[in-house]
């Protein structure tokens, strides 16, 4: 049996904020505070900051070094970021037209769908696939995604019985969303 390849989106999607902070910096055009960052995203600004911080370590986004004036942007995205960016905002675009914003930045759903594209069916295939996620995360995180109709779950008929995971139309597009961030992410 062959290894299944690495989903390199996984880490980007560990914390809630990464994929809109991209999107948001992709949109100011050339950077942008970290206030006005918590601001337009509506979120919190430690956990901005903790995305930024995870982001700048994951060579996406950098501090700018002549920042000091008031109108200069604190954070830029680096030649990697602005290569994974314009995936970012087509994904925001994709999950909101799905009505999926609420469970797109969950840390495993992208990745997921993502693995369930790949031809992982299976409940032990898609935890291989993805690595570090633990049996409990991915039970929920399924049921998740089941719940929202972006992955129809099949019970077979069988001893023992078995499910089987397949996207459904608006997991599909949501999933070629996160392949296309995941393929910029070289």
């Amino acid at each position: 049996m062959t290894k299944p390849t690495a989903i390199k989106v996984a880490g980007l999607f560990h914390h809630r904020w990464n994929v809109p902070v991209i999107a948001a910096l992709h949109a100011a055009k050339g950077g942008a505070r970290l206030v006005v960052l918590a601001h337009t995203l509506d979120g919190n600004r430690d956990a901005v900051r903790d995305a930024l911080d995870a982001l700048i370590e994951a060579d996406i986004v950098t501090r700018n070094p002549g920042y000091g004036h008031p109108l200069r942007p604190e954070y830029l995205l680096t030649a990697r970021g602005r290569r994974v960016a314009p995936a970012c905002v087509r994904f925001q675009r994709v999950a909101a037209h799905v009505d999926a914003l609420g469970i797109a930045y969950m840390k495993w759903s992208a990745p997921a769908l993502l693995a369930i594209r790949r031809g992982h069916s299976r409940f032990n295939a898609i935890q291989r696939a993805l690595g570090a996620i633990t049996p409990r995360s991915l039970t929920q995180g399924l049921r998740v995604l089941c719940d929202n109709q972006l992955v129809i779950r099949t019970v077979e008929d069988d001893f023992p019985p078995r499910s089987a995971y397949a996207l459904s139309n608006g997991g599909t597009r949501m999933a070629n969303a996160t392949a296309q961030i995941d393929a910029r992410l070289t």
